[in-house]
């Protein structure tokens, strides 16, 4: 069984796992405008995400002796989730705000490149939102972007956990014959 207080230490200790693995994948996301190989390594890691999350949950059911509930598995995954996304963006506005400031800003403006260089889309709604966008000052800063991805990670990470849940618990451990 998992106590509440284990639940959130737990999820504390693997939250900065998971906090350094998205870290990764947010920084090589960003670094791959410059150096194009390390989208072939972020896109992997992200699609690898529920992997390392049920990995991370298998972990505390085999140390619970597979009776922990439903609840606390699912809490578990949550505050893992919570902890990975303060740790991932506190690193992730590190970089941003240390590495590279204007990254929305040079972003956004080649995006606007990139649709002004097709004649069919140059006086498309979403070029002439960007430039706006641009122009009024409208493009989010670091803390925005980090604020921003908490909350999504949070949630998106929720989510994953409800799903992950009742496969980890549908997971038994193995009965050797002698």
């Amino acid at each position: 069984m998992i106590t509440t207080e284990q639940v959130y230490k737990n999820g504390a200790y693997k939250g900065l796992v998971m906090g350094l693995y998205l870290s990764v994948v947010s920084i090589f996301s960003m670094l791959s405008d410059s150096v194009p190989l390390l989208s072939m390594v972020a896109l992997p890691m992200l699609v690898c995400l529920p992997l390392l999350q049920y990995r991370l949950l298998y972990i505390e059911w085999r140390k619970a002796d597979y009776s922990a509930t439903f609840s606390s598995l699912w809490m578990l995954g949550i505050t893992i989730f919570i902890g990975g996304s303060l740790v991932c963006a506190l690193l992730t506005y590190g970089y941003l705000t240390l590495f590279d400031p204007d990254f929305f800003m040079r972003s956004t403006q080649s995006m606007v490149d990139t649709l002004q260089a097709d004649p069919q889309l140059r006086s498309s709604d979403l070029c002439r939102m960007l430039k706006a966008s641009i122009e009024a000052g409208l493009v989010p800063s670091p803390i925005e972007f980090c604020v921003q991805m908490i909350m999504f990670t949070v949630f998106s990470g929720s989510i994953l956990s409800l799903v992950l849940t009742p496969i980890v618990k549908l997971r038994k451990p193995r009965r050797f014959k002698y």
